[in-house]
């Protein structure tokens, strides 16, 4: 995922209407060929960083749920066929989350010791599990 896709995606959160063209923009790079995983990576990177009093949140989490499918997806999917969730990891893996039934969240180091996150991690992770508990209901 190059960083013209990333342009491409902030150009798009300026727009005046950041929803619509952030879903119209998914479609796009979907029609060009970027595969789910890659798309999906791309809008959840830069979802992670953004604030949630921000409509440009609003319009990445709408965007996510139409990448991922499912029921969020509320019958547009962009990929019909499955829903995707992919697992997310944080500091090398030290920090697991997961939907299996239920959240999963594995979070200790290779020695067993407390993992500490940066200001921006515990950001990542908590936007993270938001979505998670969304999906959840």
């Amino acid at each position: 995922m190059g960083s013209r896709h990333q342009d491409r995606l902030e150009a798009a959160l300026q727009d005046a209407d950041p929803i619509s063209a952030a879903r119209s923009l998914a479609r796009a790079l979907r029609d060009e060929g970027v595969k789910q995983e890659h798309l999906y990576r791309l809008y959840s990177d830069r979802f992670v960083i953004a604030d949630p009093n921000d409509t440009r949140y609003d319009a990445l989490q709408e965007s996510l749920d139409l990448i991922a499918g499912g029921s969020w997806a509320k019958g547009g999917d962009l990929y019909p066929g499955g829903e995707y969730e992919p697992p997310f990891a944080l500091s090398d893996g030290e920090v697991v989350a997961w939907v299996d039934g239920g959240i999963h969240l594995k979070a200790k180091t290779s020695l067993g010791d407390p993992v500490e996150l940066s200001a921006d991690e515990a950001k990542a992770l908590v936007a993270v599990l938001s979505r998670m508990i969304r999906r959840l209901g």
